[in-house]
């Protein structure tokens, strides 16, 4: 700590940065002393630095609050006015609050785009979501993009968003059509669903056909389940994952049949998505899941192992597959569940192979034995 303490006031500039950052971990009194003197340094990266390092000392600090807000109003440079107006994120008091508003009208865009973020903690405030609003049409795309990203959970209170916002998604970048799409899933609304079935069908790139899935997953309303169940056949591997992912958030009964096949996809990912999903849906029962403990693929046994584990002691057809796991696996994880599923089970064979692994080299496998 001694010599940490000491680089921080050492005279290159990114020496003493790079000891603030170490510092930041500590909560010795000499050491906050160290970070708030650099404050007042002249190299402004320095002064970023020590914002940064003092944003973990925020939360449960109101004298470190302040010293912030002050700071943020005397700076000068961009950058070390950026990590202060970051390190606020999440603080929600009045006076936190005023400021932040008023960085929503800052001549620097990456300004407007933080507060716009930092704000988004006050997501129940409809006055707030009303402040942001007006950066939908923001010159920069940095600051219009993030507003529709953080806006589009709010579209059912303010169905005056949607044409803006849905312009936005047809035009944003794949970060922004990601993060618009997944805000509509939250705002769990029937509205939402007609803005995102159009990308249900996108071909350029995938992974926005894969976001629109995935964000439906989150609107639990029966229109949905017939909207994915087409994607599970769909003919990239991506997209019937994240349609087995998306029914199993929903857990709609109607979700067992199309599943049942998707545990016998060619993809092993597919595969395991279907299992994890197969579980959270109503009326499924695990031991449907028994054939995948014979998948040649690490991944999908390890996936039924653990989803069965708790059911080897009830069910007596799965004692025999959980000791051929634990005791020849080649993938220890495996080997590992499988020990782990076989507790409680009264069986020679079980117990052999249960104290056998306690012996093993690898610590996993002990520790599950």
């Amino acid at each position: 700590l001694p010599v940490l303490i000491s680089l921080a006031k050492d005279i290159i500039p990114e020496v003493r940065g790079a000891a603030i950052s170490v510092l930041a971990q500590f909560d010795e009194p000499e050491v906050q002393q160290v970070i708030i003197e650099a404050l007042d340094y002249k190299e402004a990266s320095v002064r970023a630095q020590a914002v940064y390092a003092l944003s973990k000392r925020l939360s449960e600090n109101t004298k470190m609050m302040d010293l912030i807000v002050n700071f943020l109003n005397k700076e000068k440079d961009d950058n070390a006015r950026l990590a202060a107006l970051n390190s606020l994120r999440g603080i929600t008091t009045p006076s936190v609050k005023k400021m932040v508003v008023d960085y929503l009208k800052h001549s620097d865009p990456r300004m407007r785009q933080l507060a716009a973020i930092s704000l988004d903690a006050y997501s129940d405030d409809k006055d707030i979501i009303k402040q942001i609003a007006p950066l939908l049409n923001d010159s920069a795309p940095l600051v219009s993009s993030m507003a529709a990203i953080i806006l589009s959970k709010h579209i059912d209170h303010f169905p005056r968003l949607t044409d803006r916002i849905s312009r936005l998604l047809r035009e944003g970048d794949i970060a922004t059509q990601q993060g618009i799409l997944s805000g509509l899933g939250q705002a769990n609304s029937l509205r939402t669903i007609d803005i995102i079935k159009p990308y249900l069908e996108a071909k350029n790139p995938l992974i926005i056909r894969q976001a629109a899935v995935l964000s439906l997953g989150q609107i639990d309303k029966p229109e949905v389940v017939p909207l994915l169940t087409p994607m599970l056949q769909d003919g990239n591997w991506g997209v019937r994952q994240a349609a087995a992912t998306s029914l199993g958030m929903l857990g709609k009964q109607g979700s067992l049949l199309p599943l049942r096949g998707l545990l016998q996809d060619k993809n092993s990912f597919v595969r395991q998505a279907a299992a994890e999903a197969f579980v959270n849906v109503a009326g499924g029962s695990t031991i449907e899941l028994s054939p995948l403990l014979t998948d040649e693929t690490w991944r999908v046994k390890l996936t039924a192992a653990q989803i069965l584990g708790s059911n080897v002691a009830s069910q007596p057809k799965l004692v025999e597959p959980f000791i051929k796991l634990a005791k020849d696996d080649p993938h220890i994880l495996v080997r590992s569940a499988a020990t782990l599923g076989l507790a409680g089970v009264n069986h020679p064979e079980a117990i052999r192979v249960i104290q056998k692994n306690m012996q093993r080299p690898d610590w996993v496998l002990r520790q599950s034995a």
